[in-house]
């Protein structure tokens, strides 16, 4: 793709004589690709270097600038964009970053007003504050496992934004980091996750459900001030909060369910959030003490599961029924290879089949039948709990209402949405009567909120999480 633009360097003083943009030299055709050089001439030492940088502002109000993307993305030595680079650029909806780029300065994609998606890559390990605010039709965002703190607003002001999955690295989220993220409905933070800043999540007037980790020590002052719409919070071990700010929750007036996992109500931080009662409408909550985090149901047994066996040195794919299966089992999952199982439990499920299917599509304690008729990719008839999620993309408005309505917000494993079973339509009532096992197994993550997608009968489906079976 050639480029509209052409560049002003300015050069390293010393070896490898490195270059950085600091100018556009000349425009030329429609002004709506930007491609940046992976290398260019340093006349005066009379070689080719690598392009390494762009500068301050070099960008900034190019408003017809539409695709701006990275010669040799996967070999190039760029690292960094500079502050305001593309600021105002309100035409730009297209970014594929390059490989190696570590850093993204201070608003150097502010009021990019067309910008739709971003993808990170791996390398990125800082972006400035303000680096995406007011980018208002933005919509989604894939943050890679390397960062490790959102700092001040850099994405305040992003009205379009739904869903936000956070990596499993990131300890911190800094102020206003998602302020006034009007369309926001899901968040889901990692275990990693220590800290939230003031005003992190000001005015998020679509948020309904929040869920807090055990990892979170620090909650800072107004977090989640203004979010109007928020029913349901759960904490799953507020012991661990050692700095809880003030008015954490004001003015977010629709709040009914408060629930306290690992935790009582004579618990010193739990008192002090149930003392916030000017904050939202805590006085008027249901608050539920529900002791260790409940089991999920899972797979019927009689189910096979993708795994890699090891015999005589000899590797292999096999399919494994679930109840053969064992700790340090490999299994394949979607897009992290094969990961060992650390946990793996039963229990009994009494399934009824005079339940018919649709009448009440939030019965969980169900057994469902997908069938090879209905799911192109099975290769025999799979029978899963109604809260066990088959992954989808995409899914209906209709699916998402019900969803939010048994989960309370959309879920997402590997980049699909979490669609129990007993809310899939191409899902019908398993028809025998009784009590029948099923099995529970959660694989090897840093994060142990978060978990897998892996193929249950050649159907990709969710695992538990760690933190589903931790002390069973």
């Amino acid at each position: 793709m050639p480029s509209d633009y052409t560049y002003t360097f300015s050069f390293s003083s010393s070896s490898p004589f490195d270059a950085t943009i600091t100018g556009i030299d000349s425009v030329s055709g429609t002004e709506q690709t930007a491609v940046i050089p992976s290398k260019t001439s340093n006349s005066s030492q009379g070689l080719d270097v690598d392009v390494v940088a762009i500068g301050d502002s070099v960008f900034d109000g190019k408003s017809l600038l539409r695709t701006l993307t990275f010669e040799n993305p996967t070999t190039s030595n760029f690292t960094s964009i500079g502050n305001v680079a593309f600021e105002g650029c309100s035409s730009l909806v297209t970014i594929e970053f390059p490989e190696s780029l570590t850093s993204i300065g201070y608003r150097a994609f502010g009021i990019c007003t067309s910008l739709e998606t971003i993808e990170f890559p791996d390398s990125l390990t800082s972006i400035g504050t303000q680096a995406f605010f007011r980018c208002n039709s933005l919509e989604t965002i894939e943050f890679p496992d390397s960062l490790t703190s959102i700092g001040d607003r850099v994405f305040n002001n992003c009205s379009s934004l739904e869903t936000i999955e956070f990596p499993e690295s990131l300890t911190s989220i800094g102020y206003r980091a998602f302020g006034f993220s009007s369309n926001l409905t899901s968040i889901t933070f990692p275990e990693s996750l220590t800290s939230i800043g003031t005003q992190a999540f000001v005015s998020c007037s679509s948020l309904k459900t929040i869920e807090f980790p055990e990892s979170l020590t620090s909650i800072v002052d107004n977090a989640f001030y203004g979010c109007s719409s928020l029913e349901t919070i759960t904490w799953y071990n507020p012991n661990n909060l050692t700095s809880i700010g003030t008015n954490i929750f004001e003015d977010s007036n629709s709040i009914n369910t408060v629930t306290y996992y690992n935790a009582t109500s004579t618990d010193e931080n739990v008192q002090t959030l149930n003392n916030m009662t000017s904050n939202g409408n805590y006085s008027l909550a249901t608050i539920i003490y529900a002791g260790p985090y409940p089991i999920p149901r899972c797979f019927k047994d009689g189910t096979y599961i993708l795994c890699k066996t090891i015999q005589n040195d000899q590797e292999r794919l096999e399919q494994l029924k679930v109840q053969d299966l064992k700790v340090g089992t490999l299994v394949k999952t979607k897009y992290d290879g094969f990961k060992p199982i650390v946990k793996i439990i039963s229990s009994v499920i009494k399934n009824n089949p005079n339940y018919k299917h649709g009448t009440n599509p939030y019965n969980k304690d169900q057994l469902y039948t997908c069938s090879v008729n209905r799911f192109d990719d099975l290769f025999e008839d799979l029978v899963i709990t109604g809260s066990h999620s088959i992954l989808v993309f995409p899914i209906t408005d209709k699916q998402k209402e019900d969803i939010c309505g048994l989960l309370g917000e959309l879920y997402v494993t590997d980049h699909k949405y979490r669609l129990p079973a007993c809310l899939d339509e191409r899902c019908v009532v398993y028809p025998e009567e009784g009590d029948f096992t099923i099995y529970h197994f959660a694989l090897e993550k840093e994060c142990k909120l978060s978990n897998y997608g892996v193929f249950a009968n050649g159907l990709l489906v969710e695992t538990a999480s760690i933190f589903d079976l931790e002390g069973r």
